[in-house]
């Protein structure tokens, strides 16, 4: 969610499927080409996030990958 400015709207929101890890863990590009190679991979500092903000791939493709097969935590 991000302030905009001269639009009808101030707020935007915008979904977003994110998974972080230290930057020495180089399995989230494992992850990216898994799921088909969609959305980022970004370092931020010691952190590296794997990211997804289509609306698409969200709800086509996450959303129905965690459903079939659901985190065990």
């Amino acid at each position: 969610m991000g302030k905009r400015k001269n639009r009808k709207f101030e707020w935007e929101v915008q979904p977003c499927f994110k998974i972080g890890l230290h930057s020495r863990d180089k399995e989230l590009y494992k992850i990216k080409s898994f799921i088909g190679e969609i959305g980022n991979v970004v370092l931020y500092g010691t952190m590296v996030y794997y990211k997804v903000y289509s609306l698409y791939d969200n709800i086509n493709i996450i959303i129905p990958h965690f459903e079939k097969f659901p985190l065990i935590t």
